[in-house]
């Protein structure tokens, strides 16, 4: 493979392995952008690696997004009504742009510990976390519900939509109970001893 003018980024540069790979890189006349967390580091390799671009790894450290996310969030623990009212409307948003099961396992590890922390039941939580992605399912762009049943009815999809739009109304209001009134998802589990 020819690699001459390639732009390689390499994360982790001033790591024996990464900057061992950024020098055999540079000789064959790759461009190198490297990618390390101190400022120390980035001086050392661009005197190193003269051409190379060094990136401070807090700019472009995109396994962070996740704690950032968490971070933001987390003053919110203070107040669980306005919590649990961002979280119903970020997870609606991400449910428009997101399929649900990609969402649940990306985002419930990042927001169960601030639900815990703001004092909202697991369970609770679980069942808010689906009711919001459902309904996002539900809703245009991705709509995989509709365009699914759209595709077995063999109908055009505005005739689901319009099927549909009071179902989701009722789902909105149901929402809206579930996440404000704890009971009507906790009675089952704690009846049966949860």
């Amino acid at each position: 493979m020819d690699i001459q003018g390639k732009v390689v980024i390499i994360t982790g540069a001033s790591t024996g392995i990464g900057l061992a790979t950024a020098r055999l890189l540079t000789r064959h006349a790759a461009r190198v952008a490297l990618v390390a967390r101190s400022a120390d580091a980035l001086q050392r390799l661009s005197a190193e690696l003269p051409g190379s671009l060094a990136v401070p790894a807090d700019l472009s450290d995109i396994e962070r997004i996740p704690q950032v996310i968490a971070e933001s969030l987390g003053p919110l623990a203070r107040e669980p009504l306005l919590f649990l009212l961002v979280i119903n409307v970020f997870l609606l948003i991400v449910g428009l742009a997101m399929e649900y099961i990609a969402s649940l396992v990306i985002l419930v590890p990042i927001l169960l510990p601030i639900a815990i922390k703001a004092g909202v039941d697991p369970v609770h939580f679980g069942a808010i976390v689906v009711m919001n992605l459902v309904i996002g399912a539900l809703t245009p762009p991705l709509g995989v519900l509709v365009f699914a049943t759209a595709s077995i009815a063999q109908v055009r999809i505005n005739e689901v939509y319009r099927e549909v739009m009071p179902f989701l109304w009722a789902l909105i209001a149901v929402l809206a109970l579930v996440t404000y009134l704890p009971l009507t998802s906790l009675a089952l589990p704690r009846l049966l001893g949860y």
